[in-house]
């Protein structure tokens, strides 16, 4: 295929459209000069029902809200700073308490002087331990047995949908037949991730205790009294939406027009021109973007400049009302003593 259509051709794998690259040279201007053209990700039914409709930030989609979320993983969740102060502490702490589990169970041998640990088990409740304490803040004892397998079951068949190759993610149309029962069971797995999830969001608010990266989302987006507004949201989500529509459509003009051209020269010219086309979509949500800011803090400000005026107003009434109160109480008691 290579000697009759090139170095780089697309073909189509059932409803999806695959680009083919033979040569180290276009792989490179792949990877550099055009890969915003190609970073986006295929969507999958996994991704949509247990990634959140593609919220999670290594599903979501090529785009200004991968960028945003990007930014606030690197510069604040996993920057250098927390990782030598947060991170690391726990990952030797685990170790230490696995180590001395180990020790109290050899001081329990049996007459053989020999003990079994299940050691697949024994590594197994140490991940998880340490990955709740730096996701979540918490881990597992003994008293919590039935928990932590609900837990670690959820996580293994989450880890394992990702896995599947599904008969939905080839041919959509196919979805509705839920061949297996896939989609069912992620739904199934979904609503117990949101269960265990929503009560360590109950503990944080009860306790009150800043623990783990989901905790520290808490003060990121509460920051200064700034909370993040509902129509800011939709903006985003809509263009998750729209973007990667746009981008594909672009993708697909310029991928007809590589199976005309022969030249490699002018494949690539092709391809910087959609990158070029892609990159003006960018700047133009980007300043549409930059506009909705500023209105929400405009916004912002005026709420707070009215409810300043409303409380200057009922505190001029309040004093105004024990004002009066004071003037009228003598003339009551004069009354009181005629009477």
């Amino acid at each position: 295929m290579t000697d009759q259509y090139g170095l780089i051709f697309t073909i189509r794998l059932r409803t999806f459209q695959a680009l083919v690259v033979s040569g180290t040279e276009m792989a490179k201007e792949c990877f550099t000069k055009n890969d915003v053209t190609l970073s986006t990700r295929p969507r999958h039914l996994a991704q949509k029902i247990l990634g959140y409709s593609y919220a999670m930030f290594p599903l979501a989609p090529y785009g200004p809200y991968w960028h945003e979320v990007r930014k606030m993983v690197t510069l604040e969740l996993l920057s250098s700073r927390r990782v030598n102060s947060f991170l690391n502490p726990i990952q030797a702490s685990e170790a230490d308490l696995a180590i001395q589990e180990l020790h109290e169970l050899g001081l329990r041998k049996d007459d053989s002087g020999h003990i079994i640990v299940d050691l697949k088990q024994w590594f197994a409740k140490l991940t998880l331990n340490v990955t709740l304490r730096i996701v979540a803040g918490k881990r597992y004892r003994a008293a919590d047995e039935q928990e932590k397998q609900q837990c670690q079951k959820a996580l293994r068949e989450f880890v394992d949908f990702f896995g599947l190759f599904l008969s939905a993610d080839a041919l959509p149309f196919l979805r509705w037949l839920d061949l297996g029962g896939h989609e069912k069971a992620m739904k199934r797995t979904a609503e117990e991730l949101d269960e265990i999830i929503g009560g360590w969001l109950e503990d944080h608010k009860r306790d009150n205790k800043d623990l783990g990266l989901i905790f520290q989302l808490f003060g990121l987006s509460s920051n200064g009294g700034d909370m993040v507004v509902d129509s800011e949201v939709k903006e985003l989500q809509n263009m998750v939406d729209t973007t990667p529509k746009e981008l594909l459509e672009l993708h697909k003009s310029s991928a007809e027009q590589k199976y005309v051209i022969v030249d490699p020269n002018e494949r690539l010219n092709a391809s910087l021109q959609s990158c070029a086309e892609a990159n003006e979509i960018m700047d133009s949500q980007k300043a549409s973007i930059a506009m909705l800011k500023e209105q929400l803090v405009k916004e912002r400000d005026q709420r707070r400049e009215e409810r300043e005026r409303a409380a200057a107003d009922l505190t001029a009434a309040v004093q105004r009302v024990h004002a009066e109160a004071q003037e009228m109480l003598p003339q009551n008691e004069s009354k009181s003593s005629k009477n």
